[in-house]
């Protein structure tokens, strides 16, 4: 018996269901957009999130439905069904392993996937590297306002953001901080507390990682419009902050007209306050933000666990078949 064979209909697995998930993604997420932008902003990154993470979470929990009849197998022996149902192809399963180390085709198409998804990711690792080396440039020259609870960077442009993922951290530049109004300052702040709180930095790296089975334009468009949601998200939770959301509006109109006479580096402005769809967020913040009613999400959730479970053993034969021609 050996476990390579059943390494490797795991690996084949996952990337079957991976790419299943971002072609259904690809054809629904056009026709829901319209949708997903009547929503909250908080549940909408939230969805967004999800579906961004689609593929590859996705791809593991249907890998888990698969196995889901073995394991019950081998808790209660009564349900083992393999040796009458697939003693001719390899199968999902932790007690019969196959009897091979898997088909040269199907360690060809794991190694294949791998390599495509390393050539894919690495361009953006190495921009996010640039971004974060000039970042720390300018967190060097930084220092602990004890009044405020932010860092103050000693740079001229206006830089509001907000960096770290394990520990996140609000930085200002004094540029900033010198050019606007007291009570403007006050919700940029609000906003960059807000994603401190969210750990929205973890939210967009694990995002941009986590979409690379995407479509292409598919994932450009789920990672743009997560981030106009993240940061329509701190919008609101500012203008609670401040108790108005006029005042955030107008704070964001500021950092743009101070963004266009001290423009500062690309790399940066991206990360700013100021560097995502203003007109969206400002168009958002004269608006009334709407709710979901908790009932909602729990009722979406109890359904989707019951269709798992249901679908498990039928997704498992369908699974089976389909991969054990690659394995041969």
């Amino acid at each position: 018996m050996s476990g390579a064979g059943l390494l490797q209909l795991a690996a084949l697995a996952l990337v079957a269901f991976a790419t299943l998930v971002a072609g259904v993604v690809a054809v629904a997420y056009p026709r829901a957009r319209g949708r997903l932008d009547r929503l909250p902003a908080r549940s909408r990154a939230d969805v967004l999130a999800a579906l961004a993470a689609a593929p590859v979470v996705g791809s593991v929990a249907l890998l888990g439905l698969c196995f889901l009849p073995s394991l019950l197998g081998a808790v209660w022996p009564g349900l083992d069904h393999c040796p009458d149902h697939h003693a001719g192809h390899p199968h999902f399963c932790v007690l019969h392993l196959p009897t091979g180390a898997g088909s040269a085709a199907g360690w060809a198409i794991a190694a294949g996937v791998v390599l495509a998804a390393v050539v894919a990711i690495t361009p953006r690792l190495l921009r996010l590297a640039r971004s974060r080396r000039l970042l720390a440039q300018v967190v060097a020259t930084a220092g602990y306002d004890p009044d405020r609870r932010i860092w103050v960077a000693s740079v001229e442009q206006p830089i509001a953001l907000t960096t770290g993922i394990r520990t996140p951290r609000v930085l200002a530049s004094r540029g900033l901080m010198a050019a606007l109004e007291p009570e403007l300052l006050t919700a940029v702040i609000a906003h960059e507390a807000a994603h401190a709180s969210r750990r929205d930095g973890l939210r967009r790296a694990l995002a941009a990682l986590m979409s690379i089975a995407h479509v292409p334009a598919t994932r450009r468009r789920l990672l743009r419009d997560l981030d106009l949601a993240i940061e329509q998200a701190c919008d609101d939770e500012a203008g609670r902050s401040v108790g108005d959301r006029l005042t955030v509006a107008r704070a964001l109109l500021a950092v743009r007209k101070l963004g266009q006479t001290r423009p500062c580096p690309s790399a940066l402005a991206t990360l700013s306050i100021g560097g995502s769809s203003l007109d969206a967020r400002i168009e958002a913040l004269l608006c009334e933000p709407t709710a979901v009613s908790p009932r909602a999400r729990h009722g979406l959730l109890a359904a989707t666990v019951a269709i798992a479970v249901l679908a498990a053993d039928p997704l498992h034969h369908l699974a089976e078949t389909v991969l054990g021609l690659l394995t041969r």
